[in-house]
């Protein structure tokens, strides 16, 4: 992305990935930038180490990759918000994470819309 798309983005358009990313941690349990295998231990099976990779991790942080991953994680979004932490995601909640995590900041809900998405 050049600096005349992140010129043209409207102000808010950060403000918004970031309540996305705070609200997609929340729901899955897991940093999402958490570390490639990190251990961390299951609320689940009482204390169990497992090794965990936040789902836009990738080696190296190469901005490429990076963003690579961000657009997979997105693309398979609901798969991962699936009866995530034993919370039932309904198609209306994964269409608004969905569009508050667009790369596009210009494409990305707006404030008003998203307190108004049904």
């Amino acid at each position: 992305m050049n600096r005349e798309m992140l010129a043209a983005e409207p102000d808010w358009a950060h403000d918004i990935y970031s309540l996305g990313v705070v609200t997609l941690e929340l729901v899955l349990g897991w940093p999402v930038w958490m570390s490639m295998k990190s251990k961390v231990q299951s609320q689940i099976n009482k204390g169990e180490e497992i090794v965990a990779t936040g789902i836009f991790s990738v080696p190296c942080r190469e901005k490429a990759k990076i963003r690579q991953q961000q657009l997979k994680a997105i693309e398979n979004l609901d798969s991962l918000l699936h009866n995530a932490m034993g919370i039932d995601c309904d198609a209306n909640f994964r269409d608004l994470i969905k569009k508050m995590l667009m790369v596009d900041g210009c494409k990305r809900i707006s404030p008003i819309d998203a307190l108004n998405h049904q």
